[in-house]
């Protein structure tokens, strides 16, 4: 799972290599991703501006599996680790992987061979947080 943001054109003036360019991309998007949940956890006022609506709650009577994540992603970010997995795993994970991104596309742009790993790299732990977001929907669900 590859979050990338930042549209081509401002990458193409960077790096005119592709392979290079999505490095890049993803790099830069999981730094501003993990920049502004940290600004949003440090502002928690704009959040109440911002209405609650999920759809599967809404018309089926069930939390979809994402629910609780962002509140999971800024107590990360306030500190509080407890009340982060308290609210949802997969929020503590995303974060993770977030950050995990920063070293391994860096890695990836210096080092041309190392892009395949990485990228593999990031498809597992993307396959496992998508594994935990649905293992916790579930869990909740039947309790």
């Amino acid at each position: 799972m590859e979050i990338a943001i930042i549209p081509r054109r401002l990458l193409r003036r960077l790096t005119a290599d592709d392979q290079r360019g999505l490095h890049l991309n993803v790099l830069l998007s999981s730094a501003l991703l993990l920049l502004f949940f940290l600004w949003l956890s440090r502002h928690p006022g704009l959040l109440s501006h911002i209405p609650h609506v999920c759809l599967a709650k809404r018309y089926l009577g069930i939390p979809c599996p994402g629910c609780a994540v962002t509140g999971s992603v800024l107590a990360f970010a306030r500190g509080n680790l407890v009340r982060a997995w308290y609210l949802h795993p997969a929020g503590v994970l995303s974060v993770l992987f977030l950050g995990l991104q920063l070293p391994l596309r860096a890695l990836a742009i210096r080092r041309r061979e190392a892009g395949r790993v990485v990228s593999m790299v990031s498809r597992i732990f993307g396959s496992v947080l998508i594994a935990c977001l649905l293992l916790v929907w579930t869990v909740r669900v039947i309790l």
